[in-house]
């Protein structure tokens, strides 16, 4: 009863402690030890401890969740290592959570940090072995074991040594870089279960480990690309001989299982490891490496496989800064055979031997050999060999293949893909020598093929793509076979009846196609790729309406390669008959055409032309300028962006013009900044502006014609001209300018000649600079700003002056004159006249004279007045003598016209025996209201005349004289004047630089 009593009261004893212990262990993690008080100071001591920078949102320490040892919790953490590059530093890791259980004991009696458990979730870790081969993982600083801080006043506490017996890594990104041996891995999802048991003399360690999306790559050189594996295995360390073994690690690389064994040992003074590694494929058998080839490729399900494989790799040798193992990769396929379950068709014979040494430490010594690849089967009877000599630097490929394909049966008695049809029989028997390097370069000229192929009723659909191919007969010779008389080739292709579709945005025919291809040597000892192409009735339909048509064409190519002084280029020379290319109801067409092109890369990798294009008649019509145009015989040269144009005489019905300059950015993108822009001259016999004024308006043309209607149509006669008139637009994106010389121009009714000067198309304006031009036996020099608002009106800002112009004709060359200015009319003799300013113009190109706003002066000597019966009126009221017409000696104006109306400022007028002042106010209705003041007659005293009205009723009356200060020679006088008169006459003269 006693021992009973005893071990109970011992029993309540310890849970009385242990439950004591554990409020206060509650409590002191709970109000002692909270995150936000042990963060900064964990914090610390690592930083402190480690040769990196910790960065921690909080630190939460943990007993019951991992009882009986204490843990810690880290969330939203960093650990970042110092730089080795000069930049910014490298982060070792990220994490979104890390958890650790430690024995509390050993790290504050030993300063050992025994981590029983680790685990990270979602880290994001970079692992770096730097040039000088130090990893940026050895973050722990070294200390001497005996050491103990104790007046520091940071911190007290070093960790002497860190030992984690159990690692969990979930869903890691990996990248690693070993900037010695220039190995780099990235891997998208890495998972590590890890457990290590630790003694005196040895570390065992078991490890189960996954990725998948494994890109691996080596001195540039990618050797893996989305790869999958995982490996199981057990790991066992020798510590004091620094050697490491491991045995049946299981091993899978897509889904393919390998035994992997072997050895390493370490040398840490050398920092080198002896390695000797061996990996063998678990199951040699056919069927495992065809399970293991993904389903989109080929269909797995009721197929029978039988077969041998041996897969096999050894790799052994010394791996450390510049030295790596060698490797031998041996491959074997015996007694290959497959047949499906429910397709009639079978392979009744695989073979295959490869054999593969990688040597990186003489990369030139890497090879590969494949002894015999033999595929036997329905529809299918090809057999091959090949050598690669230099496999890691610039492989030497020797390769063979001979045999027979039936496509047709193929699709028929093999599970094809459903949505690809192919059809046709394949004869192949080909030899290649080549180095990668040069076909990289294009220095073909080293590269040696002979044989042939041949494809008879060739059909490749796959809708799913939308790529269509159809030939009836392709063929394909090399060597000796392909040699003609007339110029030696090392291969020809011939195709006929060629049809091809591709992603329903290009269609191609083409009847016949005749390629012979050369090699010619350069004076830098390199080659370049020739070839003299034939072929004949080919069609094309692109994107946006795009389509070309060629008869028949001779080409002559070569493909330069690259090279350390020039970017690679494709030079090329061709003839052809007749060309059209159509777009929308655009086209342009050509007839007898010579070429000669380079087109060459440019610093942003775009391959641009240069050359020429000669022909003898070019066609083109598009609906903006809706007239058919032909070019005569012409040669057009090309540089990059540019075309150079040298006497190309263009005709479109009654006008022809001749053209000599640049355009610029033809073949650009169009884009803000990148509009197209010329510099020509311009020569021409005869254009009529109403007919380009006429089709440029018509928003709706006629029909497109066609090349032969276009061809017709220039050859014929003229087509009668027509007055008609209209608002035409200027085209967007294009900035021209024209140094014109004009022989005639035909304008509503009116034939201009010898027009010279500027003419500039930009930014949807049309300006005329100091145009020079002969009209009505009377000079023009004329500058024009033309701006079309809106389909039926436009702004004309203007600049005309006329030099010797009969007063009559006047109006016929400005017509708005008749309306503003109809006393023009009444005058016989030639004057000079000069307007400028703004109007609006009509759908029909008519001023809208309420539009009007413009200054005028007119001076005019020795002009006659006509016989009119408001004159006569006048003349009986100033007994002027009789005569038919009256001389006027000198007659200066100066005008305002705004408003509807034109203001006549006073003006000096002397005829027969007086001296006259005339002023006053025109309307558009053709009413007016004159003042006439005189200032010497015989009548002995100064009076004015008032005459208002219009041409059919106006009265004239005396009244007094109200411009006899603006012209006399009295100063005293000339002060009674109104100022503001004489300030606008002397602006208008000024503004018009009016002599």
């Amino acid at each position: 009863m006693k021992i009973k009593k005893i071990l109970r009261r011992t029993l309540f004893f310890f849970i009385s402690l242990f439950i004591l212990f554990s409020i206060v262990v509650a409590i002191a993690l709970n109000f002692v030890f909270t995150p936000e008080k042990i963060t900064p100071t964990v914090t610390q001591m690592l930083n402190e401890n480690l040769n990196a920078k910790v960065d921690c949102e909080s630190i939460e320490l943990t007993f019951f969740s991992t009882f009986p040892s204490f843990g810690i919790t880290l969330k939203n953490g960093s650990l970042v290592t110092p730089s080795f590059r000069d930049r910014e530093n490298d982060t070792l890791a990220r994490f979104t959570e890390c958890r650790a259980s430690f024995n509390i004991s050993k790290l504050l009696t030993k300063h050992n940090l025994v981590i029983n458990e680790l685990s990270l979730t979602n880290p994001k870790i970079k692992a770096v072995i730097r040039k000088d081969g130090k990893a940026n993982w050895n973050i722990v600083k070294e200390t001497e074991t005996d050491t103990i801080v104790v007046n520091d006043t940071t911190s007290s506490f070093k960790i002497n040594s860190v030992f984690i017996k159990k690692l969990s890594i979930e869903n890691a990104k990996l990248s690693y870089h070993d900037f010695v041996t220039r190995a780099h891995v990235r891997i998208d999802s890495f998972n590590v279960a890890l457990k290590a048991a630790n003694t005196d003399e040895k570390l065992m360690l078991t490890t189960q480990t996954s990725g998948k999306r494994i890109n691996f790559s080596k001195d540039g050189v990618r050797f893996a690309r989305k790869l999958k594996a995982s490996l199981n295995t057990k790991i066992f360390v020798d510590k004091k001989k620094m050697k490491v073994d491991f045995d049946k690690s299981e091993l899978v690389l897509n889904d393919i299982d390998f035994l992997a064994e072997g050895h390493f040992s370490i040398d840490t003074l050398k920092r080198e490891v002896d390695t000797d590694i061996t990996l063998e494929m678990r199951v040699p058998s056919l069927k495992t490496l065809w399970e293991a080839i993904p389903k989109q490729y080929v269909k797995q399900e009721d197929v029978d496989v039988e077969g041998n494989v041996a897969l096999k790799a050894v790799a052994k040798g010394v791996y450390g800064q510049g030295k790596f193992p060698l490797t031998d990769v041996v491959f074997k396929i015996d007694n290959g055979i497959l047949k499906y379950n429910k397709f009639p068709g079978e392979i009744r014979h695989l073979e295959a031997d490869m054999h593969s040494v990688l040597n990186f430490n003489e990369p030139e010594k890497s090879n590969l050999t494949i002894k015999n690849l033999l595929l036997e089967g329905t529809g299918v009877d090809l057999q091959g060999n090949a050598v690669v000599e230099n496999l890691l630097e610039d492989p030497k490929i020797d390769s063979n293949i001979k045999g027979n394909l039936d496509l047709t049966t193929l699709k028929k008695k093999f599970p094809v893909a459903a949505d690809i049809d192919i059809k046709g029989l394949a004869e192949i028997d080909l030899n290649a020598v080549f180095k990668s390097n040069d076909i990289i370069n294009s220095n073909f000229n080293n590269m040696k093929l002979k044989g042939h192929s041949t494809f008879t009723n060739l059909l490749v659909s796959v809708p799913k793509d939308t790529i269509y191919l159809k030939t009836q007969k392709t063929e394909l010779v090399f060597g000796r076979k392909a040699e003609t008389d007339s110029r030696k080739a090392f291969g020809k292709i011939n195709v006929t009846d060629l049809t091809l579709n591709y992603k329903k945005q290009h269609d191609l025919t083409l009847a016949g196609l005749d390629i012979k291809l050369r090699a010619k040597m350069l004076k830098d000892s390199v080659a370049a790729l020739g070839a003299d192409i034939k072929f004949t009735n080919l069609r094309y339909k692109g994107l946006d309406s795009l389509k070309g048509s060629i008869r028949r064409a001779n080409i002559t190519a070569e493909l330069s390669p690259r090279s350390t002084k020039e970017r690679p280029a494709i030079n090329t020379t061709f003839t052809i008959d007749s060309a059209g290319v159509w777009q929308g109801k655009r086209f342009v067409g050509i007839k007898n055409g010579n070429y000669k092109f380079t087109v060459k890369k440019n610093r942003d990798e775009q391959w641009m032309p240069r050359g020429y294009v000669e022909f003898n008649s070019l066609f083109a019509y598009t609906p903006e300028f809706a007239m058919p145009m032909r070019m005569e015989h012409s040669k057009v040269t090309i540089n990059n962006r540019a075309i150079t144009l040298k006497n190309a005489r263009i005709t479109f019905w009654n006008s022809d013009v001749t053209l000599t300059g640049q355009i610029n950015n033809l073949f650009t993108k169009r884009s803000k900044g990148k509009d197209i822009n010329a510099k020509l001259t311009l020569q021409s016999n005869y254009i009529d502006a109403n007919e380009i004024m006429k089709v440029m308006h018509d928003n709706e043309p006629e029909a497109q014609p066609d090349f032969n209607t276009v061809a017709q149509n220039q050859n014929k006669p003229a087509q009668p001209t027509t007055n008609e008139k209209a608002v035409f637009k200027i085209p967007e994106n294009i900035n021209f300018v024209f140094n014109s010389d004009i022989k005639k121009l035909r304008y509503g009714e009116l034939d201009m000649t010898d027009i010279k000067g500027l003419l500039k198309v930009e930014e949807g304006h049309l300006k005329l600079n100091q145009f020079e031009l002969t009209t009505l036996a009377a000079k023009l020099t004329t500058s024009i700003n033309y701006t079309p608002v809106d389909n039926t009106k436009a702004k004309v800002d203007f600049d005309f002056n006329l030099h010797d112009i009969e007063m009559a004709n006047i109006a016929k060359v400005l017509p708005a004159m008749d309306s503003l200015f109809p006393m023009t009319k009444s005058f016989e003799g030639k004057a000079h006249l000069r307007m400028q300013g703004t109007a609006m113009l009509n759908e029909d190109m008519t001023v809208n004279i309420p539009t009007v706003r413009s200054i005028a002066a007119l001076q005019a000597t020795d002009i006659m007045v006509l016989d009119s019966e408001t004159f006569t009126e006048m003349a009986k009221t100033l007994m002027f003598k009789q005569k038919e017409k009256n001389t006027i000696e000198t007659l200066e104006m100066e005008m305002i016209i705004e408003q509807s109306h034109m203001e006549v400022l006073p003006a000096l007028v002397e005829i027969d025996r007086y001296r006259l002042a005339v002023g006053g106010v025109q309307n558009l209705d053709l009413t007016y209201d004159y003042h006439v003041s005189v200032l010497k007659s015989p009548i002995p005293f100064k009076t004015g005349v008032n005459i208002k009205g219009d041409l059919d009723d106006y009265n004239i009356s005396l009244g007094k004289a109200k411009y006899k200060y603006y012209f006399t020679d009295k100063e005293r006088l000339k002060e009674k004047a109104d100022e503001s008169i004489i300030n606008k006459k002397k602006k208008i003269l000024a503004q018009l630089q009016f002599e």
